[in-house]
C-alpha cells in the first residue's frame, strides 16, 4: 500500500466516523476505532501494509 493509497483508507475511516457520531453514541465511536486499531496492526504486522522505517530528525 503507497501513502496515497494510505491516506484515502485514513480518510475513509474518518468518513466512517463521522457518519457514526451523534449525541449519546461516544462509546459506539471509540469501538469502533478501537477494531480499526487492531485491523491497521494487524495489516502491519502481516504486511498487507508497508511500514517505513522511523527517521531521525
Amino acid at each position: 500500500m503507497g501513502h496515497s493509497e494510505f491516506v484515502s483508507f485514513l480518510w475513509s475511516i474518518a468518513d466512517l466516523i463521522r457518519d457514526t457520531f451523534t449525541r449519546g453514541k461516544h462509546q459506539d465511536v471509540i469501538d469502533r476505532l478501537k477494531e480499526l486499531r487492531t485491523a491497521l496492526i494487524s495489516a502491519a504486522v502481516t504486511g498487507k501494509i508497508d511500514v517505513p522505517e522511523e527517521t531521525s530528525a
